[in-house]
C-alpha cells in the first residue's frame, strides 16, 4: 500500500494563478509593499509581416484589436476576418491559421507606486507556444512550453508611460517539421491531418509542450492556435514577497490533525529577519490554532516549514462520504516597521492511500482510500470545455461541476491530451 498525504483546497494573490501538482491556488497580498495584478494594456495583433501566408490572405499584417486573454482564432472571429470555426465546415478553410506567425502588442502605463518599488517582474501565466518577447525594444524572453507560467524580471527597465510589450508567436508546425522530418524514424500523430498542413509520417504534435488536442481529435476539430492564452501580470516589491503557500498533511485522524505549513518568501540582496504568524480558522471563521515565529531570511528563495496542530479536526470527505469542510490558513510576514505581507489559502484535510494489492491470479487491485475509508469511484474523463480555453468561463466550469456533484460523481479525471484547468 502507497500512503499519500495531501491538502486539497485552493489558494488566493492579488489575482494569481499559481499551480503546484494538484494543487490550484492564488494568493491574496494584502499589502502595498508588494503587488501582482493582472497588466492593463491595451493589446492590438497582425500577421508578422513578410509571412507566407500574406500571399493568400492580403492585409491580414494590419493591426487589428485583441482580447489577452485569448487566441489568434477568436481575435480573428472577433474582427470578422473568419467565420465561426463552429459552424459549417470551417475546419479545412481555417488550417493556414496554424502554419503562419502572429505578432501581439501591449501598450500599458506604470502607476507611480508600482514603479517607486525597486524589484518588478512580468509574469506570463499562458503563451501558446513559441514566442519571442520584447519590452520597450529590447529581448525580454523566449518561450516553448503553453502549460507553463513564464517570468521575467524587469527592475530598471518600466517607464511611467508608453510601455510596449511585442509577442512573435511562431508556428509550431513550421518551427519542429524540420527536426521532425530529420529524425531516422518517423512517429506519426494521434490524428494525421486530413488537410496538407503537415505530411502524416512527420507530425509535430507529440514534440510540442502544447495542448495535443489542438492538433486534432475524435471528439474535435483541428485548430493549432497561437496567442496568449492565460493572463499577464506586473508584479512589484519591495524587500520581500510571498511567492508560496501550501499545507502537507503529515498524519490525521479524527481527534488530530499534524500539518507543516509550507510558506516561500522571496527576499532581495540583504538578508533580514521577519516574524511569520500563522493563523488557522475553521468553517465558520473560529480561529483554532495560532503559531509565531521569528525567521531568518537569506537573499533568494526561502522556504520555511512551520509545524502546527488542529484537535477533533474536521475532515474532507469525497461525495456520498461525509461533508466537505474546509478551514482558512493565514499567513503574515512582517517586521513591526511597515505593513505586513499577507497570504491565504483554504484547505481540506485528508489522507489519500493507493490500494495496490496483489490477488490469487497474480494481478494488482487500483483502489482508492480516502481518511481510512475505501471509496468506490464514480466519474467521468473531463475533456476541455472549448477548442480555445480562454473562452471558458468561471461560471461555465462551475456550472459543469455542480452537475457532475448532482449526478453523484467524486471522482473526475482531467484528460491527458487538454491542459492543466484553471481554479473553480
Amino acid at each position: 500500500m502507497q500512503h499519500v498525504h495531501l491538502k486539497f483546497g485552493s489558494i488566493q494573490i492579488h489575482a494569481q494563478r499559481v499551480c503546484r501538482g494538484l494543487l490550484l491556488c492564488a494568493l491574496w497580498l494584502a499589502s502595498t509593499a508588494a503587488v501582482a495584478a493582472p497588466l492593463r494594456a491595451q493589446w492590438s495583433f497582425r500577421l508578422l509581416p513578410g509571412d507566407a501566408q500574406l500571399q493568400t490572405h492580403p492585409g491580414m499584417d494590419a493591426w487589428k484589436q485583441a482580447t489577452v486573454p485569448g487566441s489568434v482564432h477568436t481575435d480573428l472571429l472577433a474582427a470578422g476576418l473568419i467565420g465561426d470555426p463552429y459552424v459549417g465546415a470551417a475546419e479545412a478553410g481555417l488550417q493556414w491559421i496554424g502554419l503562419a506567425d502572429w505578432e501581439y502588442r501591449a501598450r500599458f502605463d506604470v502607476d507611480a507606486a508600482s514603479l517607486a518599488r525597486p524589484h518588478a517582474e512580468l509574469r506570463f501565466d499562458g503563451l501558446d507556444t513559441f514566442a519571442e518577447v520584447r519590452l520597450n525594444g529590447e529581448p525580454l524572453l523566449k518561450a516553448d512550453n503553453a502549460h507553463r507560467t513564464w517570468r521575467a524580471r524587469v527592475d530598471g527597465r518600466l517607464r511611467a508611460q508608453g510601455n510596449e510589450l511585442q509577442i512573435v508567436f511562431r508556428s509550431p508546425i513550421r518551427t519542429l517539421l524540420p527536426q521532425v522530418q530529420a529524425m531516422p524514424h518517423k512517429i506519426a500523430g494521434n490524428y494525421p491531418s486530413p488537410y496538407g498542413d503537415e505530411p502524416k509520417d512527420a507530425m509535430v504534435g507529440n514534440f510540442v509542450r502544447k495542448p495535443a488536442y489542438h492538433f486534432g481529435w475524435d471528439w474535435g476539430p483541428r485548430y493549432v492556435t497561437a496567442g496568449v492564452w492565460r493572463q499577464v501580470h506586473l508584479d512589484s516589491w519591495d524587500q520581500q514577497r510571498i511567492t508560496d503557500l501550501a499545507v502537507r498533511t503529515d498524519a490525521l485522524d479524527a481527534d488530530r490533525a499534524d500539518l507543516s505549513v509550507l510558506l516561500q518568501v522571496e527576499q532581495a540582496d540583504k538578508a533580514a529577519t521577519q516574524q511569520v504568524v500563522i493563523d488557522v480558522r475553521d468553517p465558520e471563521g473560529k480561529s483554532v490554532a495560532q503559531i509565531k515565529r521569528d525567521i531568518a531570511l537569506a537573499p533568494g528563495e526561502n522556504t520555511v516549514s512551520l509545524p502546527l496542530q488542529i484537535d477533533k479536526p474536521r475532515r474532507w470527505w469525497p461525495v456520498g462520504y461525509g461533508a466537505q469542510d474546509r478551514y482558512t490558513v493565514q499567513a503574515r510576514l512582517g517586521d513591526g516597521k511597515q505593513e505586513a505581507l499577507e497570504s491565504s489559502i483554504r484547505i481540506g484535510l485528508r489522507t489519500v492511500q493507493l490500494q495496490r494489492e496483489e490477488d490469487k491470479d497474480g494481478g494488482q487491485g487500483f483502489g482508492f482510500v480516502i481518511n481510512g475509508v475505501p471509496v468506490f469511484a464514480k466519474g467521468a474523463n473531463v475533456i476541455p470545455f472549448d477548442a480555445f480555453p480562454a473562452r471558458v468561463t468561471r461560471e461555465r466550469l462551475r456550472r459543469d461541476l455542480q452537475a457532475a456533484r448532482d449526478a453523484n460523481m467524486n471522482m473526475l479525471r482531467n484528460w491527458g491530451g487538454g491542459y492543466y484547468e484553471d481554479d473553480a
